[in-house]
């Protein structure tokens, strides 16, 4: 969390762009299911890296971020044998505000400079999109680019885009019925980003 609050703050973006590291207040009323795909798949089934170059490194990315994406910023952090790349791009400055659309965190087994060398073993990723009506979706795929679960401000959906639960203003999540929810439990992944990030 502390490098997606640095992130945010270095590229300063403003009230409107925060929300790609906001924790979000619980909303009674809201349905964003609109804005979930249905990525029912299989989570053991692998999906296809995309490679992206910067800084003549070839990365080994999620899909989502295609190799014709025009990339404005990457920046690589490394903790205990895990290195982070988050790569931003689609960057708007308007009358909503200013800061990047859409940024990416992949997270690979090995040493930055290792994974600079290509040696890239991809333990998952989370997917963060502004979207044009200022909602904030953040998406948390596997090391297979299959979907863990997404959170769409507050709520949160699993892989099949059903609404399982919340965040309240802590962090903290809960499942519909206001019990508490272990996101750790849904993959190894989701442990593994949150120990790096705290």
């Amino acid at each position: 969390m502390k490098k997606i609050i640095a992130i945010l703050l270095c590229l300063s973006i403003s009230v409107a762009f925060c929300g790609c590291a906001a924790s979000g207040a619980r909303s009674n009323d809201s349905d964003n299911s609109d804005y979930l795909s249905d990525d029912s798949t299989d989570n053991n089934e692998m999906t296809t890296d995309n490679i992206v170059n910067w800084n003549n490194v070839n990365y080994k990315v999620n899909p989502v971020l295609s190799s014709s994406e025009d990339i404005k910023n990457v920046e690589t952090e490394e903790k205990g044998g895990i290195t982070c790349v988050t790569f931003s791009w689609n960057y708007v400055d308007d009358e909503s505000g200013e800061g990047y659309k859409d940024i990416l965190m992949m997270y690979y087994n090995a040493a930055a400079n290792e994974v600079a060398n290509g040696s890239q073993s991809v333990l998952g990723s989370a997917y963060c999109q502004m979207l044009d009506d200022g909602t904030t979706q953040w998406t948390y795929y596997n090391e297979n680019h299959k979907v863990i679960y997404k959170l769409v401000d507050n709520e949160i959906y699993d892989a099949n885009s059903s609404k399982i639960g919340y965040r309240d203003q802590s962090g903290s999540a809960f499942d519909n019925d206001g019990n508490p929810l272990d996101l750790e439990s849904f993959d190894n992944f989701i442990k593994t980003m949150n120990d790096f990030e705290n």
